[in-house]
């Protein structure tokens, strides 16, 4: 016999139980609320419980992948300072974070490393010149201030909507260095009362390489 209880099958298995003392208003507001929502007294509760919070998950982007993601960065630079490299140039972006210019002499490696950029929801097109630049005229380290296009959804219609939003990036040395600067920017922001987003993002460093020739195959060696 199947001891199982019938019902919708799910992996999130809940066979822990939880008493809460309710006064009788506090126990009809809950049954109000689950009778207009069409839920037991159960779901409701834990339709309160958040899974994350929005902070909290731009942290983990941020804070976690980026750092993992910087620290690949470090072991990609060092790998192509090391001596006596030979390492084939069709093989570079499949085993690095980073990829070969040929297009100018001498050719070029580019090193991706993460940081942050900030998207600033200003809809006017004068708003760069106007207020973003003044503002942060005197910040070091981040790059020019650029449109990106974007689509916005008005839920009414569904209807997606073209547009160009301000953008920047922060281009410190370091990953801290750049959560600082990010920092920074968002308290001018916010001091400003202009909204944003924080996206996590990277930027590229370039280092002069060597290229041979052997066997129909191309390699780059150390300079």
């Amino acid at each position: 016999m199947n001891s199982n209880k019938p019902g919708r099958p799910t992996t999130s298995i809940k066979d822990n139980m939880l008493k809460v003392r309710l006064d009788s208003d506090m126990l009809e507001t809950l049954d109000k609320i689950a009778e207009e929502k069409k839920q037991n007294r159960s779901e409701i509760i834990r339709s309160i419980i958040p899974i994350i919070s929005s902070n909290d998950f731009e942290n983990m982007i941020a804070i976690d992948t980026l750092q993992r993601l910087e620290e690949y960065s470090i072991r990609c630079n060092e790998a192509f300072e090391q001596k006596n490299i030979k390492i084939k140039v069709d093989e570079v972006s499949l085993k690095f974070p980073a990829f070969v210019s040929t297009i100018s002499e001498p050719p070029i490696l580019y090193i991706k490393y993460p940081t942050y950029k900030i998207r600033i929801l200003l809809l006017k097109h004068n708003a760069i010149a106007e207020i973003i630049q003044p503002l942060l005229k005197d910040i070091n380290g981040i790059s020019k201030v650029y449109e990106t296009q974007c689509v916005l959804m008005k839920s009414e219609s569904l209807q997606a909507t073209q547009t160009f939003l301000p953008e920047l990036m922060c281009l410190k040395h370091t990953l801290s260095e750049n959560s600082l600067l990010k920092d920074v920017l968002c308290s001018i922001l916010d001091d400003n009362d202009i909204q944003y987003e924080i996206w996590p993002a990277y930027y590229i460093t370039g280092k002069i390489i060597k290229i041979i020739n052997e066997d129909k195959q191309s390699y780059i060696v150390n300079v």
